[in-house]
């Protein structure tokens, strides 16, 4: 983990529900370095400390330590909250463009 991870990783601990956040990694590292180290962490079994947390709250974790995977956390947590609508475009329809144009 780089410094700038480790900072906000800190900075995380401000947090009520991460305020031990570095100790439980200390005691867990084998759990947390398979976890960050993983190629999908957001979808992937948080370490035990942590494991109980919400899907937000799993997205805080992955903007400290997996910045490069929150993209995908948030497509799933859009997904639950408001619906698939609102992540995938539905398929291009030819026929209901054309009932709209004028000549």
């Amino acid at each position: 983990m780089n410094e700038d991870n480790w900072a906000a990783v800190k900075g995380l601990e401000s947090v009520k529900l991460f305020e031990n956040l570095s100790s439980q990694m200390e005691s867990e590292a084998l759990l947390w370095r398979k976890w960050f180290a993983d190629e999908k962490p957001e979808s992937c079994d948080l370490p035990k400390s942590v494991a109980s947390v919400s899907l937000f709250h799993r997205m805080l974790l992955l903007r400290a330590m997996r910045p490069d995977r929150l993209t995908y956390a948030l497509k799933d947590y859009v997904t639950e909250h408001m619906g698939i609508e609102y992540v995938e475009q539905p398929p291009f329809d030819i026929t209901t463009i054309q009932e709209e144009l004028t000549p």
